[in-house]
């Protein structure tokens, strides 16, 4: 079977557009493909900045819980208002293994924020009855007290801990500048 220089000519008139079509799809799935990764990976850099900026208040509310338990003021806590939206950014496009990180840090960083309330309202109480503004019964044991206390610092040593963990899940190895104050020892905390 021989093919002819006619028969040669008319495959080639037949197939060069089926082939330069399908070339010319290829080019433009991989190129809308390229963009769309593109895309996510700067939706991706935006949630996880503004993942560590919460991290970083969540750290800094630690820090004022710290001094507050060493008898400094504290301001009332308040409710993060962009937390809801960061979930939301989060859940869009962050990936899970920083999801999960994301979640452990914001979970340890509230039970620290409860115990370090729960010690604070006992250690204010023993305050007022000192003061003769509460009756003496209604004071909290030393053993108590110092019992609360150390709660509240094992959990900001596990909230920081948790904080590391998202900073090295979002952070390439390598690249890390870890803050100065990333687990707060709280040794010199006075007994109440």
């Amino acid at each position: 079977m021989h093919i002819t220089p006619v028969e040669a000519a008319l495959a080639g008139v037949v197939f060069s557009p089926i082939v330069g079509a399908t070339t010319a799809l290829l080019v433009q799935r991989f190129t809308r493909r390229s963009a769309h990764t593109g895309r996510l990976w700067e939706r991706r850099s935006e949630v996880y900045e503004f993942m560590l900026s919460q991290a970083a208040w969540w750290r800094s509310l630690r820090r004022d819980s710290v001094r507050a338990m060493k008898g400094d003021d504290l301001a009332d806590l308040t409710e993060d208002s962009e937390r809801r939206r960061l979930y939301v950014r989060l859940s869009m496009f962050g990936e899970p293994d920083v999801r999960e990180a994301f979640d452990r840090s914001f979970e340890a960083d509230k039970a620290f924020v409860i115990a370090f309330i729960g010690w604070r309202d006992k250690a204010r109480l023993n305050a007022q009855v000192e003061r003769g503004e509460v009756p003496e019964h209604q004071a909290i044991e030393g053993s108590e007290l110092t019992r609360l206390r150390k709660a509240a610092e094992a959990a900001c040593s596990a909230a920081g801990a948790r904080e590391a963990e998202l900073i090295d899940a979002v952070l390439p190895q390598g690249e890390q500048e870890h803050p100065g104050v990333h687990l707060l020892v709280l040794a010199a905390v006075v007994d109440t």
